[in-house]
């Protein structure tokens, strides 16, 4: 089989998260990917594709990253808070990069040849607060209801990138080094700064450290912006959480569910609406 042929859709532009958006750009791909294999791929090399999917609606959640490099099939995340299942995820993931990747060929699963396929790898990158070990491998089987045999298995590799964690990777890594320096810094000044002034200030102290300047000069306005959604969205409700402030995380839970409800009950009104423009659609069929 080709696997050169038939690839999924890519998104080259996810920037729903820092780490996504800065994982976008190949270089940096090639930086972290290299730092976890002890390997010296560059830029040019032709083995070398992004797969990640465009979209994959059934788990609500875009990963950061999929590629191909060697026959290799490598999916990367990042998670702030501690998941355990992540190998469920990565399940759905790989089985619909795999359907991409066959695609045309898909008929060929029913013959007497053995289809190859990209060997694959899983690495999730963890920057929680809790005090997590260096590497960690989740299993699937480790959610399984029963002790009977299996014959189903699906890991991933947790690595923590805190600081002063795995620090040959970060050594290695410019981004890694860079975004867990970064991330020690939010964490640093959210305790006295509004979110902006800390996002603010995290960016220019990397920037005069020299830590992927270039990138965060380039690119300050978006990276400031994909910054402050994934804030908003994910690290300020664990931030206060940390800080022992509950009624604050209360209040945003419950703004969100007067939102949902308001949303459900246009919902419900846009339902009866066509309802009875149905009903008036039949009722003058009916006339006629």
């Amino acid at each position: 089989m080709n696997l050169q042929a038939n690839r999924p859709n890519v998104n080259r532009n996810n920037k729903a998260t820092l780490f996504g958006y800065m994982m976008s750009e190949k270089k940096n791909i090639i930086d972290v990917y290299n730092a976890l294999n002890n390997t010296s791929y560059s830029e040019d090399d032709d083995s070398f594709e992004i797969t990640t999917l465009e979209d994959v609606i059934y788990i609500h959640h875009k990963n950061d990253v999929s590629f191909i490099i060697d026959n290799r099939l490598a999916l990367y995340e990042h998670q702030s808070t501690y998941n355990p299942n992540m190998p469920l995820r990565g399940l759905f993931y790989f089985s619909a990069l795999y359907q991409n990747i066959i695609g045309a060929d898909s008929q060929k699963i029913y013959g007497s040849k053995l289809l190859k396929i990209p060997t694959p790898k899983y690495v999730v990158f963890y920057n929680g607060v809790l005090n997590m070990p260096d590497r960690l491998i989740l299993k699937l089987s480790d959610a399984y209801e029963t002790d009977d045999e299996y014959d189903l298995e699906v890991t991933a590799t947790m690595i923590n990138i805190n600081c002063g964690r795995n620090a040959e990777i970060l050594e290695k890594s410019q981004v890694l080094r860079t975004f867990s320096i970064y991330n020690e810094k939010v964490r640093c000044y959210t305790k006295s700064m509004k979110k902006e002034d800390t996002v603010a200030r995290s960016i220019e102290e990397c920037i005069e450290e020299g830590l992927m300047s270039d990138f965060f000069i380039n690119r300050k306005l978006e990276v400031e912006n994909v910054i402050l959604t994934e804030f908003n969205e994910e690290g300020y409700a664990e931030m206060l959480r940390e800080e022992g402030r509950e009624e604050v995380i209360a209040q945003e839970q419950a703004k969100t569910e007067a939102e949902r409800k308001r949303a459900d009950e246009a919902e419900a009104e846009i339902t009866r609406l066509q309802a009875e423009l149905e009903a008036l659609k039949r009722s003058i069929q009916n006339k006629e």
